[in-house]
């Protein structure tokens, strides 16, 4: 679609409406065909967005969405609007873009509530979440009607959070649902950053009147951020972690009573006794996982060659303490399983890399990670070490003489 510039400053806001109503909905919603004055006065006409809202939706649903969720009335709340209704998406007071956030369902698995995450800082919802110390509310989602909200929070809310940790369960004392979250940073970060340390006092959700409460603040375990928690019964289990000395004596594996809110303390009684010591991580790996029915899955590790996923299984089980030994296996047996496809220590000191020779054709080379760094050293740049590895497989694909 084709305009002047002359034409688009002479169109009065009405015009601007009757035109648009007779474009189809995927144009009007990219409004990247169109010259950039066209452009821009559509993108940025409040009064454009509000009348197509009004004749797709109906003005007695537009004034509900206006009244509930409309903090400023800006074009942009009116092209989310647009795009809701007519792609039939989730719509309300939420970022179009988060992450480092924890949800959980209550209320029968009919709604999800989000605490903490991080936002863009040219989103709009991003002043909610500025201070985080003072954010006094969570998101809720209403899978019925697809719609979000932002719903006010009272009591002694913790800071905003990212990388923490959230277990929605309901109680066995007085049927209510709750969220429970703990651990992670206070601070705002960018999905492989991080931030100091929050510590991992509990911090209780009632999700029927959405008022905090704050556990005990002695004996907790170590702080931590992208780490696993599950619930087991009337407790709730932690499990790795990164940031500090994790170890068993500081709460690697924790649990928490989900009625007080108190870490159990490292007594006879409080500690968790394993029949044996979990298999040993390797230099500069942490796990993610979540203690989920006694398995925790992977994690990450930082390797010469940079950041890879940890190929990793744990298995927990519960132990029933009045039996004598269990859990326990023979003399001569392990706990430790090794697969059939290699040694893990051969995996961290060799790497893969992709070739393309001068036919197009890829092979994948592996060798170990000395010899790519004495390669890296001995030439001047990352070309001459592309075209050394390039020569290196192309003697290795020439044909034998007859």
């Amino acid at each position: 679609m084709a305009c002047s510039g002359r034409l688009a400053e002479v169109l009065n806001e009405d015009a601007l409406v009757r035109i648009c109503r007779f474009l189809p909905a995927g144009p009007l919603l990219e409004l990247g065909t169109t010259c950039a004055d066209f452009h821009h006065r559509a993108r940025h006409s409040k009064e454009l967005w509000k009348e197509l809202c009004a004749f797709l939706l109906g003005e007695t649903t537009l004034l509900i969405h206006e009244a509930n969720w409309s903090s400023s009335g800006a074009a942009d709340f009116y092209q989310r609007l647009f795009r809701a209704a007519w792609r039939c998406e989730a719509f309300g007071t939420i970022p179009e873009y988060m992450y480092n956030l924890q949800c959980v369902s209550f209320s029968g698995g009919e709604k999800v509530c989000v605490f903490g995450g991080d936002v863009p800082t040219f989103e709009d919802e991003y002043e909610r979440i500025q201070d985080r110390t003072c954010c006094f509310f969570v998101y809720v989602l209403e899978l019925a009607s697809c719609t979000w909200s932002a719903v006010k929070t009272t009591g002694s809310a913790p800071d905003w959070r990212s990388f923490h940790a959230a277990v929605g369960h309901t109680s066995f004392l007085d049927g209510k649902d709750y969220l429970i979250t703990f651990g992670g940073t206070a601070e705002h970060c960018e999905p492989l950053a991080g931030g100091h340390l929050a510590d991992m006092r509990g911090y209780q959700l009632d999700l029927h009147d959405f008022k905090w409460l704050g556990g005990p603040t002695e004996n907790l375990p170590a702080p931590r951020l992208r780490f696993g928690a599950a619930r087991y019964g009337r407790h709730l289990l932690i499990h790795g972690g990164h940031g500090g000395v994790l170890t068993s004596g500081n709460g690697y594996v924790a649990r928490m009573n989900l009625h007080t809110l108190r870490w159990c303390q490292p007594t006879r009684w409080g500690r968790l006794n394993f029949s044996n010591a979990a298999p040993p991580l390797a230099a500069g790996a942490f796990e993610t996982g979540t203690p989920e029915a006694g398995l925790v899955l992977g994690g990450a590790q930082q390797t010469l060659g940079g950041p890879r996923i940890l190929q990793r299984l744990v298995v927990l089980r519960l132990r029933d303490v009045s039996v004598e030994r269990d859990g326990e296996l023979p003399e001569g047996e392990s706990h430790v399983a090794t697969g059939d496809g290699g040694d893990d220590e051969d995996d961290l000191t060799h790497v893969q890399l992709q070739i393309r020779n001068a036919q197009g054709r890829h092979r994948v080379v592996t060798m170990p990670m000395a010899l790519l760094a004495a390669l890296r050293r001995d030439t001047a740049s990352a070309e001459g070490l592309l075209q050394l590895l390039q020569h290196l497989n192309q003697d290795r694909e020439e044909p034998e003489p007859d």
